[in-house]
């Protein structure tokens, strides 16, 4: 029950979009998952790259309404989309990148994992955020998660809310059949 109230939450928020923060990603600490994550998507991304707001809750609705292609599907991932988790009262999640993807699950890069080591506090745009430091605070490292991993709570607390594909929605719709299907439950990718 409680899963499925928070992702009517994350897919309401997802559907109404929210307005983006006057600052941008690269305004945050080093060492957050946020910010690697952003640099390695705006690295490989067309223009204008990563175009959204800070904050890891609005950065699935924020992006579509940017005109990024995104996904809410647990199978909905693709190489070089973000991942976004939230916790259920979307007051925290965490970010990474996709650098696999396979028909069991999908392996990606992230920062700020391991052990508490503590709290950030920083200021972005005037508004005042708390971070939560952990041993891989600023060191990047690979893990892989099952399909089945991905559609409960992790240890952290956090549910998937979806992906952020490196595609402009614009591009996608041009010749969709060139990419796997944002909702497709199984598709291998070449």
């Amino acid at each position: 029950m409680r899963y499925a109230a928070i992702t009517a939450a994350i897919i309401l928020l997802f559907m109404a979009g929210s307005p983006a923060e006057a600052s941008n990603w690269r305004d945050l600490p080093e060492g957050i998952c946020s910010k690697y994550a952003a640099a390695e998507f705006d690295r490989l991304s067309p223009s204008p790259g990563l175009n959204w707001s800070v904050t890891e809750m609005d950065w699935l609705p924020v992006a579509r309404s940017a005109g990024w292609v995104t996904s809410v599907a647990v199978r909905g991932a693709y190489v070089g989309a973000l991942i976004v988790w939230v916790n259920d009262d979307l007051s925290n999640g965490h970010i990474a990148i996709v650098r696999e993807v396979n028909d069991k699950g999908i392996v990606i890069e992230e920062t700020n994992v391991g052990k508490f080591k503590g709290v950030k506090t920083y200021v972005v745009g005037g508004k005042k955020y708390r971070a939560t430091v952990r041993e891989g605070w600023g060191k990047p490292s690979y893990r892989s998660i099952s399909y089945r991993e991905l559609t409960g709570t992790n240890a952290e607390g956090l549910i998937l809310a979806g992906y952020i594909w490196p595609v402009r929605r614009a591009e996608y719709d041009k010749n969709p059949g060139a990419y796997p299907s944002v909702t497709q439950h199984r598709w291998k990718q070449e």
